[in-house]
């Protein structure tokens, strides 16, 4: 097969820019239109991200002036004072909390929430936004935390199946720094659900993870009181 001349390949050229010309003079309009299309998503897209930005530093501002007038009520002792700083806390948080549940101000949001709803004792409520924040993000540090004092507030509420569920959650979290007393808490609801051999296995997790924990001292004691019964 013979190759290409040099002339026959510079008309080529010359034929195929030539119609590449025609094309794009053609398509003009779309192409512009699509250029321009490209130009305004990015723009969206960047005034996108400023807001949402924006958005978080405002939402942080609000939750960190209510927690900071909350605390400062309860260390002052006046009821009335503590009752108003709960409500106002609740009434700006909450919204926070629920559109922003996917991003770190709405989990803080939902955790100051948790907080107020178990110092008034509402175990249900607390309970209910621990879990939210729990489950907001599985990888964030706060996750451990929250499904634990999920837990206290299942158990608060003598619901030992939750209670059990969410002491689990909290001890299988990688980043949770409490898992053992959240394990030995866990073996002490199986006990209570009469669930023996799930109790045993717990506090000998712990007493095997954690030999020189002050918790597995109180694990091994529990495995022994278990053998004698």
């Amino acid at each position: 097969m013979a190759i290409a001349s040099k002339g026959e390949t510079t008309a080529e050229t010359v034929k195929l820019s030539h119609k590449v010309s025609e094309i794009l003079l053609k398509h003009r309009l779309w192409i512009l239109t699509a250029l321009a299309a490209c130009t305004i998503l990015f723009a969206v897209i960047a005034t996108v991200s400023v807001v949402i930005g924006k958005s978080n530093e405002k939402a942080f501002e609000i939750i960190e002036l209510r927690v900071s007038a909350w605390e400062e009520a309860r260390i002052s002792t006046d009821k009335a004072a503590i009752t108003a700083a709960e409500d106002a806390l609740i009434a700006e948080l909450t919204p926070i909390a629920e559109k922003q549940m996917k991003r770190f101000a709405g989990i803080r949001a939902a955790m100051s929430l948790g907080e107020v709803y178990f110092a008034k004792k509402d175990w249900a409520t607390a309970q209910k936004w621990y879990v939210q924040a729990g489950q907001a993000d599985v990888q964030a540090y706060t996750s451990g935390i929250a499904f634990f004092n999920a837990a206290v507030c299942a158990d608060e509420l003598n619901n030992a199946d939750e209670a059990a569920l969410y002491f689990k959650t909290a001890s299988d979290t990688s980043s949770f720094s409490m898992k053992p007393r959240a394990l030995f808490n866990l073996g002490r609801v199986e006990e209570q659900r009469m669930n023996t051999e799930a109790a045993a296995e717990a506090y000998k997790k712990l007493a095997a993870d954690y030999p020189e924990d002050q918790w597995t001292k109180l694990a091994k004691s529990r495995l022994v009181a278990m053998e004698v019964k």
